[in-house]
């Protein structure tokens, strides 16, 4: 009989469904927006580079989410989102309110939950030479 690990499968599961989430994220603004539009709005938020960093989280939300779902880079790249949405949540969605939708628009409360769902997989990933006991911290429930 097949023994059936639920953690494990939940653990998939929220991790397949943030990288849909995430890849359809990025595909949108690669085919129906544009990626120099983010890259305006950091500008406009007074970081460096605007425009390359809009490429870049443009192409890591569109072809990093597939790695991400087949458990590859998970670290790496729920670290890297995890960063990305912060700072969007700081500098974006926290002025617009609470609600991103309903009793407002652009609020934070889905990149809240996204970035809590994405630490939650993350913190599972932790590579072997970095999981030193003084950064597990998580794990002493005991």
């Amino acid at each position: 009989m097949f023994a059936i690990d639920r953690n494990k499968n939940a653990l998939v599961f929220l991790r397949v469904l943030i990288a849909c989430l995430i890849a359809v994220h990025g595909w949108h603004r690669l085919l129906y927006s544009d990626p120099a539009d983010l890259g305006g709005a950091i500008t406009d938020f007074g970081f460096p580079a605007g425009l390359a960093l809009g490429w870049l989280i443009s192409l890591f939300e569109a072809l990093g989410a597939p790695l991400f779902a087949f458990g590859y880079l998970v670290f790496p790249l729920g670290v890297f989102y995890s960063f990305v949405y912060v700072m969007a949540i700081v500098f974006y969605h926290a002025p617009h309110g609470w609600f991103s939708s309903g009793s407002g628009a652009d609020g934070c409360e889905y990149a809240v939950l996204l970035v809590g769902a994405l630490l939650s997989v993350t913190v599972q990933y932790v590579p072997a030479w970095l999981a030193m006991r003084k950064l597990l911290f998580w794990q002493r429930a005991e």
